[in-house]
């Protein structure tokens, strides 16, 4: 599909995460050491395979990756010139932007071009699934650990965890929901991820994985089998509802098991106050307060304690670029459910586990300057969009060309 130099690159960027994560419980586990010589290895050699793939993409998207860098990077240097306050912050962000949510955005960028087609064999998916299966696995095993030997713990806390199985759980999820007949391994892969995302405490997560079932029932569902979707989901829920005493019993230093003790699984006062002072700014800063403004203003708050960043995706654009970030940021929304309604298989099954991965997830946690989900499915929806229109124009060219010889030729 694609030259393998490239699809190496794309596979070492997805794995290389889970690999470290693993490698690094074991070494906790067996030598009681942090192997952070390890994790410096593996980082290099991924950072030397994605620059081999990306050399080979910058000889057809040369382009594309110089405009996008200098738009992208144009904004953090407009941030940092007009709020000279938010430069430490940005410095701290660029690492994680530039170095790991960019190169999502350029390599799924390349893999996406054609899906702006009919595409009824999606070699994309199939691709990022088996990725995506092995890092499930890889991220099960890590947890086992963890969960069986505490003194293994190698994330820094909860989301760190719930993120490093969301996007596997997600793609097998949707792989399961496509097939007539589950496979009962894909199942078992499933059951585990959701239930190690409950002991976490990840209601991000959560709703990303009930999310999915939801965009794949009216987009991709087409009228099949809704009642057994429906049933299913049913269930699904109702066996959640059930397990809670056993989590509860069972897992008592689950945060989500706190969560529901304290009465703050559908309710939590902080995130109410982070919300309220994000408003307050942005009402006060109609036009933005530049990006990393929320890290800014909620680390500097004396009412926020340990929270950096603005907990929504809508909120934070509206701090960052003011009431026309959020505009922006509703018409991406509309424009990717649009797109759902009337694209192709392929097409539907990589945007619907991409967002409820990153965009459902960015509606409660994390940050779309963190989050190189959001950006992987930014690169698929604006190259997709790009070849289809380029498509319809070179369709519309060719029946113009062909109405004028039959023109010529009745004359």
């Amino acid at each position: 599909m694609n030259n393998k130099t490239t699809e190496y690159g794309l596979v070492i960027l997805l794995l290389s995460s889970s690999v470290i994560y693993l490698l690094e419980a074991l070494s906790l586990l067996v030598f009681g050491v942090n192997a952070q010589e390890l994790r410096s290895f593996c980082l290099i050699v991924t950072m030397l395979f994605f620059s081999l793939a990306l050399f080979q993409m910058a000889k057809t998207h040369y382009l594309y990756i110089i405009i996008s860098t200098l738009v992208i990077g144009g904004l953090w240097a407009v941030s940092g010139l007009r709020h000279p306050n938010l430069i430490p912050f940005l410095k701290e962000g660029s690492r994680n932007f530039f170095i790991e949510c960019l190169p999502y955005f350029w390599i799924f960028s390349y893999f996406s071009k054609n899906l702006a087609v009919k595409d009824k064999q999606p070699a994309f998916f199939n691709l990022l699934l088996k990725i995506y299966k092995i890092r499930l696995v890889l991220a099960l095993l890590t947890q086992s650990i963890m969960f069986i030997f505490p003194s293994s713990n190698v994330f820094e806390d909860h989301m760190d965890a719930a993120n490093a199985l969301l996007v596997g759980l997600v793609f097998v999820t949707v792989d399961n929901l496509r097939k007539h007949h589950r496979n009962i391994r894909m199942t078992i892969l499933e059951v585990m991820g959701i239930l190690y995302i409950l002991i976490l405490g990840s209601r991000g997560g959560v709703m990303c994985y009930a999310s999915t079932y939801l965009l794949y029932f009216i987009f991709a569902n087409n009228g099949k089998n809704k009642s057994k979707l429906i049933l299913l989901g049913l269930t699904a829920t109702f066996a959640i509802y059930l397990m809670l005493p056993v989590i509860i019993s069972s897992f008592g230093d689950s945060r989500y098991v706190m969560l529901f003790q304290d009465g703050a699984l559908f309710h939590d006062e902080q995130r109410s106050l982070i919300s309220e002072i994000m408003i307050l700014n942005i009402v006060q800063n109609p036009w933005g307060s530049g990006i990393m403004a929320d890290r800014y203003i909620l680390t500097n708050s004396t009412e926020i304690w340990n929270v950096a960043w603005a907990h929504n995706i809508f909120l934070e654009l509206g701090v960052d670029f003011g009431y026309i970030g959020i505009v922006l940021g509703v018409v991406y929304v509309l424009y990717i459910m649009i797109n759902l309604r009337i694209r192709d298989n392929g097409y539907l099954l990589l945007v619907i586990p991409l967002t409820s991965s990153s965009i459902i997830k960015l509606l409660v946690s994390s940050s779309l300057w963190k989050d190189p989900i959001f950006w992987a499915l930014a690169g698929i929806v604006i190259t997709t969009s790009y070849y289809k229109k380029n498509n319809y124009k070179a369709s519309y060219n060719i029946k113009k060309r062909d109405v004028n010889i039959l023109k010529k030729e009745y004359e």
